[in-house]
């Protein structure tokens, strides 16, 4: 699903988001959760994290790579 703001002058707090989500994920269900960083929070990483802790699930809040 990709969630367009549109045309909304100011941008919603991480905790607003955060919550749409969650009670998006109630109706849908999914089994797998990807959120962008910067895209969803004005680039603050917060919205995953929130939603995870108010869904009681574990999260991934960065990513590296390891080169051999």
């Amino acid at each position: 699903m990709l969630a367009n703001s549109g045309d909304i002058k100011h941008q919603l707090p991480p905790q607003a988001v955060a919550r749409v989500f969650e009670k998006l994920i109630g109706v849908e269900s999914p089994q797998l959760i990807l959120l962008g960083k910067q895209a969803i929070d004005d680039d603050s990483n917060a919205t995953g994290q929130l939603l995870a802790g108010a869904l009681d699930l574990p999260q991934v809040n960065c990513k590296f790579y390891a080169f051999y």
